[in-house]
């Protein structure tokens, strides 16, 4: 049981990786491609929209056909992030800001912050709302 609770804690941990770093990394993206900085944030918002979507849907119903005991459901909440702080740690080691000009403004930071406070509450939303919702054909207890 613990190990399918380790893999939708990942999947959370990794998604909300992914958008930080895509955030984050917007002027690297830009110099490193070529392209305008006014499409690689287009390009990076409609990404994350899609991230958003995509890791909702996969932990909704992962968590509704695998998760059925509802005791070890909720360590998710809080098990995404040694993932998401062991994912960022390693890429920041792999790939160091070397450019001055690709430092992250201090209001990108509080962002992040307010937003990684407030993820825990959409996990906890999206594992509330697969265990309520019952399969086809099943009858609500």
């Amino acid at each position: 049981m613990m190990k399918k609770v380790n893999i939708i804690s990942f999947i959370m941990g990794l998604g909300y990786f992914f958008m930080v770093q895509l955030y984050g990394n917007i002027y690297r993206i830009s110099r490193l491609t070529g392209f305008e900085l006014k499409t690689v944030i287009l390009t990076v918002q409609w990404i994350i929209v899609i991230l958003f979507i995509g890791v909702t849907i996969i932990t909704f119903f992962y968590s509704r056909t695998n998760l059925l005991d509802e005791k070890y459901k909720y360590i998710s909440v809080i098990l995404w992030l040694p993932y998401f702080l062991l994912l960022n740690f390693t890429f920041t080691r792999i790939y160091p800001i070397t450019n001055s000009g690709e430092m992250v403004s201090p209001a990108i930071g509080l962002l992040v912050i307010f937003l990684t406070l407030l993820f825990p509450l959409y996990v906890f939303i999206i594992l509330f709302v697969s265990s309520i919702v019952p399969f086809r054909g099943q009858k609500k207890q």
